[in-house]
C-alpha cells in the first residue's frame, strides 16, 4: 500500500462508495476527494496504474481516460502551449475564441454587404 494512502480522507470509509452505480453516488465519493490532502497522489496513481472503475482523486474512470488522452499542443497564433484531446486542434482556447469572433464579424459583414447590394 502506498504511503500516501495513510493520509487519505477516505481511509476507513466504505470502499463501495468509490465504485458508484450512478451520478448521485459518484458525487458522494467526490465529497471525500474534495477535502483530501492526497487527492493528486491518488489521481496520479490511478492514471499511471490504469485502474479500472471507481473514483480516484475525484475523477471517474471515463474522466481519467480523457485525462490520459490529453496531449500538449502549441497554438498557431500565439505559440502558447495548451492541452487538447483533438488531433486537429490548432488554436489555444483564448485564440480559438478570438478566431470564432472574427469569423462571426466577417460573416455579418458579408450579410450586410449583400443586403446593401440588393437595395442599391
Amino acid at each position: 500500500m502506498p504511503r500516501w494512502q495513510d493520509e487519505a480522507a477516505c481511509k476507513g470509509a466504505d470502499v463501495n462508495i468509490f465504485f458508484p452505480s450512478n451520478r448521485h453516488e459518484s458525487a458522494l465519493a467526490c465529497q471525500y476527494c474534495k477535502k483530501c490532502p492526497v487527492k493528486q497522489e491518488c489521481l496520479d496513481f490511478a492514471v499511471t496504474e490504469h485502474l479500472e472503475g471507481g473514483v480516484y482523486g475525484g475523477l471517474s474512470e471515463a474522466e481519467r481516460d480523457r485525462l490520459r488522452r490529453l496531449k500538449a499542443r502549441r497554438c498557431e497564433t500565439c505559440d502558447a502551449e495548451y492541452l487538447s484531446t483533438s488531433h486537429t486542434a490548432r488554436y489555444c482556447p483564448d485564440c480559438r475564441g478570438d478566431y470564432r469572433h472574427e469569423r462571426a464579424v466577417a460573416a455579418r459583414r458579408v450579410q450586410l454587404r449583400m443586403r446593401w447590394e440588393e437595395v442599391g
